[in-house]
Parts: structure tokens; sequence; C-alpha cells
């Protein structure tokens, strides 16, 4: 089953290259920017940070959160199994 890296809605931590660290962002989708896709995060105080793919060093979600949307994107396995 395949599973999108970055979830909308759902709250990360992120380290830049810089070694900025953001906590708490929340990820607000993708934009183009001169054609290049880019992952826009919404930070403290309703202000937006857009990141190059190409420049993060990683991205930790929020697990108690994560759990929380999994459960509720994902849908019961139906049974194969034919009732009479």
């Amino acid at each position: 089953m395949y599973r999108a890296v970055l979830i909308e809605g759902l709250k990360y931590t992120i380290e830049l290259s810089t070694s900025s660290i953001f906590k708490n962002s929340v990820y607000l989708g993708t934009n183009l920017i001169n054609g290049r896709t880019v992952w826009v995060f919404e930070i403290t105080g309703k202000r937006l940070l857009e990141i190059n793919p190409s420049f993060h060093t990683y991205i930790l979600e929020d697990e108690a959160e994560f759990e929380e949307e999994l459960d509720s994107a994902i849908p019961e396995p139906e049974s194969t199994i034919k009732q009479p």
C-alpha cells in the first residue's frame, strides 16, 4: 500500500541543512516556485515556511497525532470470505 511521505494537516518537526529547526509545523501541501515543487508548512504565528525538499535534513511526525490521523484515514479491510 502506498503512503504519502507527508500528510496534510499533521504536525512535524523539521530540520534544514542549515541546522534551523522548526517544531510543531503543520504541513499544508505543496506549491510551485520557479517550476520546482516545495513543501508548505504553517509555523508559529500563522507564518508560512516553504521548503525545497533537497534542503531538508529530517522531518519527524508528531506520533500521537499521526496515530489518530492514520486510524481515521485507513479503511477497515473487507473480508474475502463469503458467508453462506
